[in-house]
């Protein structure tokens, strides 16, 4: 960029050639933090001369980008920025501000730091949008800004786990697939992130809520057996078949009201709600179409979003429930 722009030096302060090993010693010779900190207050001065600019989304707050570049270097020279056995390079983490094209935050390390350390570094700034990869994918650090007030967009991982809550109305024309709201299903991250998540991983699902006609010890018997088995696989992980070993097959493998014969229903996905009710499991003497009806959860689920009786909410009205309105 200095020799791009050589004719104009002489109004920079430079009266002469400047050569590249003249900036290799200023730099060797100067702490590196002067030109941090002096970049920092030129960004602080450009920044505002586009708080105008258009986005291409609308957005009240500010939208930044986060990724990280490696940039391959000589191991000899470099043998402090080893990367692998015969190859040393540095990782550059820059957080850009999409309104201006100017970069806020850089950090640069050697090739071994991971990526999502960098989040420990970023002070998260209120109301404001960031935009990641999936190799920043950790759930308590991203938490940490959703705690600051700030908004994250990242591409999950495919062995993350969530578990759907309900579904929101889209706009096909946004070129959005679908808008879930859900939460994580490991205990490990949802111990780290318990609050709900959106996310387009699954689209045009719908919620029913029914009562089983099951004892309450027979519901905890059931409850355990499959809460051991989920700390056996994570122990002792083992390879499984998906279309006969998934959340529903497993718990009528563990069922304990009366011997379950097979049933094809048990391994399709939506089917397993009328044979329990031909079997006589589920509580509300309705026929299935009208208790089906009733057990349709999304529109409340939805309205009741945070609300901190969103349990109950979820279940007034519905069949064989104490508060249900029959």
């Amino acid at each position: 960029m200095f020799w791009r722009h050589a004719h104009e030096t002489y109004h920079m302060g430079f009266r002469g050639q400047v050569r590249k090993s003249t900036l290799a010693n200023a730099n060797d010779a100067h702490d590196w933090r002067i030109y941090a900190d002096f970049a920092q207050v030129l960004f602080a001065q450009a920044r505002p001369l586009y708080a105008t600019e258009p986005m291409g989304v609308e957005l009240d707050k500010n939208l930044y980008a986060l990724d990280s570049s490696t940039i391959d270097l000589c191991l000899s020279p470099f043998p402090w920025a080893r990367f692998r056995r015969h190859k040393a390079a540095v990782k550059m983490r820059t957080l850009l501000d999409l309104r201006s094209n100017i970069p806020t935050f850089i950090h640069i390390t050697d090739g071994k730091v991971h990526d999502v350390n960098v989040l420990d570094l970023i002070l998260p700034e209120d109301g404001a949008f960031y935009v990641m990869d999936r190799g920043y994918t950790d759930f308590e650090r991203l938490y940490r800004l959703t705690l600051e007030s700030a908004f994250f967009v990242v591409r999950t991982k495919s062995n993350v786990l969530l578990q759907w809550r309900y579904s929101h109305p889209v706009n096909k024309e946004t070129r959005v697939r679908s808008d879930q709201t859900v939460v994580l299903a490991s205990f490990e991250s949802a111990s780290v992130y318990p609050d709900v998540l959106r996310t387009n991983y699954r689209q045009g699902e719908d919620l029913y809520l029914y009562h089983t006609r099951a004892t309450p010890e027979c519901a905890r018997s059931l409850f355990l057996n499959y809460a051991g088995m989920t700390n056996d696989l994570f122990n002792h992980p083992q390879w499984y078949n998906a279309i006969t070993h998934n959340c529903t097959t497993e718990i009528f493998t563990f069922k304990t009201m009366k011997h379950q014969p097979h049933d094809w229903r048990i391994l399709l996905n939506g089917k397993a709600d009328q044979m329990e009710y031909e079997q006589g499991e589920l509580a509300g003497d309705l026929p299935f179409s009208d208790l089906k009806q009733r057990a349709y959860i999304n529109p409340v689920a939805r309205a009741a979003d945070k609300d901190p009786r969103f349990s109950a909410k979820i279940r007034e009205g519905r069949p064989g429930f104490s508060n249900a309105i029959e």
